[in-house]
């Protein structure tokens, strides 16, 4: 159920019943007379802030995304030594996620049900990894890490990060274990990742 905040003007109290309901139900299954009646509103006024569910749909992308990409690529481009900047990418992006858990399986399900339509709404016009990319191949021709290519290094970390949150249901079931014993697992991940992903291309003095 939505909680909504009675000071809360009505296109944030539609945007927040939108919210959960398509990350409840994804575009499909999202009706706009159910977001209305989670908003406290007539379906005519939502029509009135949102003429269509697409343009709703995308708006609540647009607010999810918005803050999740350009924060983690502004990172990735920062002045920081490239050790620090992996350790803090995987501090952030995993904190990102610990707050947000539907994420992962809401940008999956969508990207499979409307990739088209997703990507349209996606903040990624000015981002870029060149700073990052430099930094790696720098270090790499200083023998300082492992030959990678840096984009396949983003990845990596970024699957380690992701997958347990999307696979968390099965991993639950195949090894026996409750949604407390995963959560305290997951609470120690963030070193652990650290540590591996550190001492998977870092050559040893």
């Amino acid at each position: 159920m939505v909680q909504l905040d009675k000071q809360q003007s009505t296109e944030e109290k539609i945007l927040m019943a939108a919210r959960q309901i398509f990350i409840d139900r994804g575009m499909d299954g999202a009706r706009m007379q159910d977001i209305a009646d989670a908003a406290g509103i007539n379906k005519a006024m939502l029509h009135y802030y949102f003429r269509s569910k697409e343009k709703l749909y995308g708006t609540i992308v647009q607010h999810i995304m918005s803050n999740a990409l350009p924060a983690m690529f502004d990172l990735l481009e920062s002045d920081l030594k490239l050790k620090d900047k992996l350790k803090q990418f995987i501090i952030n992006y995993l904190a990102l996620i610990r707050a947000n858990p539907f994420l992962p399986l809401f940008i999956l399900n969508e990207m499979n049900r409307h990739p088209d339509k997703f990507v349209k709404w996606l903040p990624i016009k000015n981002l870029k990894v060149s700073r990052f990319s430099d930094q790696v191949n720098e270090a790499v021709s200083l023998k300082l890490i492992r030959p990678i290519e840096p984009k396949v290094l983003i990845m990596n970390m970024a699957s380690m990060i992701v997958f347990p949150f999307i696979a968390r249901p099965m991993m639950c079931v195949v090894l026996k274990m409750d949604k407390k014993y995963f959560d305290q697992l997951l609470s120690q991940r963030e070193d652990h990742i650290i540590d591996f992903v550190i001492s998977a291309i870092y050559y040893k003095n």
